[in-house]
């Protein structure tokens, strides 16, 4: 039995174009938002090109508002503007509930600018699985005060992945952050910050009885510093199943 390709397949030799053979690299060419980490099978996402009305928007404190925005994005024209409160506990946030095929390794990812680093006192992403058994909690959590990256851990704790990070403030400058988690063995996968990777195989996430119906709960916060109104612009929020 003959095997290989065909003389005219997408091997043969071409001189001015590359045969493409990759699905995923063939979405990205077309416009896809999936392209700063293309690990596990997307289940939803938001570009943000139609509005915010799929997210519940709330804040604390004075001037705290959340905008479609035109200002600045990471693909395409539109992002959510959070405007975190001035006073009180300066926050600004939108949340997403979301149902769930299986539970498997789960991956949210989401990117972000901000037009001035000093006003951002934190930058958080919570994730809240619930089972029908149990409430699973996990938070990534980026603080500009400390120049910190640090994870929730089983105990309530916040541990630090990194006391040296500064993601640089420009509204035209985007960062992406990607949390990965394993439901099953309640335990953190991985976190994702722009080019850095963080393995955090085996390690507990805090978790507690709770018995309603299974579905996530995910929630982007951002809280400013006290007296002036932070802005950051969030854009392509991914959701994955099936993570590695």
């Amino acid at each position: 039995m003959a095997h290989g390709a065909p003389d005219y397949g997408v091997s043969a030799s071409k001189s001015t174009i590359y045969s493409l053979q990759d699905m995923a690299e063939l979405a990205a060419r077309l416009g896809s938002i999936v392209t700063f980490d293309r690990r596990g099978d997307v289940v939803w996402f938001d570009d943000f090109e139609d509005g915010i009305g799929k997210w519940r928007l709330d804040g604390i404190g004075t001037g705290n508002a959340q905008e479609w925005s035109s200002v600045t994005s990471r693909s395409r024209g539109f992002s959510l503007k959070l405007t975190s409160g001035s006073d009180s506990w300066r926050l600004s946030s939108a949340e997403r509930l979301f149902a769930f095929p299986t539970l498997s390794k789960l991956g949210f990812e989401f990117s972000f600018s901000y037009p001035d680093e000093d006003q951002v006192a934190y930058l958080d992403l919570w994730v809240n699985i619930y089972d029908g058994v149990s409430l699973i909690l996990a938070d990534l959590e980026y603080n500009r005060a400390s120049n910190t990256l640090a994870y929730l851990d089983e105990n309530g704790d916040y541990v630090n992945l990194r006391t040296d990070i500064r993601l640089k403030g420009d509204a035209t400058l985007t960062h992406t952050f990607k949390l990965v988690l394993d439901p099953n063995k309640k335990e953190y996968v991985r976190a994702v910050v722009n080019e850095r990777t963080y393995d955090l195989s085996g390690i507990g996430q805090q978790y507690q009885a709770d018995d309603k119906s299974p579905h996530v709960a995910v929630a982007i916060v951002l809280m400013g510093v006290a007296a002036v109104n932070c802005i950051a612009y969030i854009d392509d929020f991914i959701f994955t199943q099936n993570e590695p």
